[in-house]
């Protein structure tokens, strides 16, 4: 299995303290000449990324997902309709009043959510143009998850 180092590299004088596995993702802590530092690897292809529309993705690749990534972004001047959902600023809000604002007017949106950042390991390969959960096992993440929160 290929690994790429996340955040940085091992030396030949580096001792491993710990490490942990999730699915093909990796956490090392690692004692070096510099001090204690952690690192992060995934296999699959090649490392950990943000998911892609329409990009190739096999079985065991690991990806960061937000949890509304098939959730459209609020968008100045956008006709909005009461029960439309949209994402503005890492929140997720409904709309409660019909409008076409230029700026995002609070008054006139209910917070539905925050937005968080998932771990996916995929499980049936695709390349499909919006994120099919089915096709996917969460392996990770909750509230403003990233890396670093994916390990105990």
């Amino acid at each position: 299995m290929n690994f790429a180092v996340m955040s940085a590299e091992i030396n030949a004088d580096d001792l491993i303290i710990t490490s942990y596995q999730v699915a093909n993702l990796s956490k090392y802590k690692i004692l070096s000449i510099d001090g204690i530092k952690e690192i992060y690897a995934g296999g699959g292809g090649g490392g950990i990324v943000r998911w892609k529309a329409s990009e190739n993705y096999k079985i065991d690749d690991v990806v960061l997902c937000s949890s509304e990534v098939n959730t459209n972004e609020w968008v100045s001047g956008t006709n909005y309709a009461i029960d439309d959902i949209v994402v503005y600023g890492s929140l997720v809000y409904k709309c409660i009043t019909a409008n076409s604002d230029t700026t995002f007017d609070i008054d006139k949106w209910e917070l539905v959510r925050e937005v968080y950042t998932v771990l996916y390991r995929c499980i049936i390969n695709n390349n499909d143009s919006t994120f099919d959960e089915v096709k996917w096992e969460q392996i990770g993440g909750s509230g403003n998850a990233d890396i670093e929160g994916l390990f105990a």
